[in-house]
């Protein structure tokens, strides 16, 4: 989850929709309790840290 080149496509679909082939379940998307719950491993948060190209 933090840095590195590794790339890849995420996509949303329903609930109970069946994945296109070559998809792969990784998580879900949920309501959070804040605006800072955004990313959540093994059900607790994580900070999103790597390189940001817009950083001055």
């Amino acid at each position: 989850m933090h840095g590195g080149e590794d790339h890849g496509l995420l996509a949303c679909f329903p609930p109970g929709e069946l994945l296109p082939a070559g998809f792969t379940k990784v998580g879900m998307v949920i309501q959070g309790r804040t605006a800072l719950d955004r990313v959540m491993l093994r059900g607790e948060s994580i900070e999103p840290i790597g390189w940001n190209p817009y950083a001055q």
